[in-house]
């Protein structure tokens, strides 16, 4: 449905009314839902929150991949 509206096939708003379906969420709400989470969420971890050492053996883990592949390597901000 998206790939419709950025090929330009479809207007997001004809989408929005002729697609009713439960599990999909029209584009506009998505993006004020963002909105509202950038502004007004904001988590934290605390220090015994999470396991570091299973942390940094993924991070570990997931360098090693993609090293290995070709790809581009994860950097510590895709954690």
């Amino acid at each position: 449905p998206t790939r419709d509206v950025l090929n330009g096939s479809v207007e997001p708003s004809s989408r929005a009314a002729s697609n009713n379906r439960p599990d999909v969420i029209d584009q506009e709400l998505l993006r004020k839902y963002i909105q509202y989470a950038r502004t007004n969420v904001r988590p934290s971890l605390r220090n015994n929150a999470f396991d570091q050492e299973k942390v940094a053996s993924l991070y570990v883990a997931l360098r090693r991949e993609s090293a290995n592949s070709g790809g581009v390597p994860i950097a510590v901000r895709h954690v």
